[in-house]
């Protein structure tokens, strides 16, 4: 598993701060260095599993089993000239990264056994098993 830390104290590449806006780096900085787990989800608007994973988010941000997520589109981030893919290494859509404290703890790629149920039943066993672990 990866492990990737933001630190507010250094700075990205210069080609990647210059085609993100500080607006977008400071969400995603706050999102990902939140105490509370944070998903980011890499999508395409031409994939239909992304639509099948969004819905599962959605759902779980209504059963308040993730505070939020934030979506990346993979199209929109290359128009931007953003990089935001690579630097998560993520090769493939869907991507979900579960982060918590600038940690990536989880990642999926697709939908588990192609059911939502199994992807919204492995997002939610990896929240509470990574609320469990930090409490202790």
């Amino acid at each position: 598993m990866s492990e990737y830390k933001v630190d507010n104290d250094v700075d990205y590449d210069a080609d990647i701060e210059e085609c993100m806006t500080v607006e977008r780096i400071r969400e995603i900085r706050r999102l990902i260095n939140n105490k509370k787990p944070t998903v980011l989800f890499f999508t395409w608007d031409q994939c239909g599993p992304c639509k099948l994973v969004k819905s599962v988010l959605d759902k779980l941000v209504r059963d308040q089993v993730i505070k939020e997520y934030f979506t990346l589109d993979i199209a929109g981030e290359a128009e931007r000239g953003e990089h935001l893919p690579s630097q998560f290494a993520v090769g493939h859509v869907p991507s979900v990264l579960l982060f918590s404290q600038g940690v990536e703890f989880k990642r999926f790629k697709g939908i588990p056994g192609n059911r939502e149920s199994e992807l919204e039943d492995a997002i939610a066993k990896a929240m509470h098993t990574h609320k469990v672990m930090s409490v202790k």
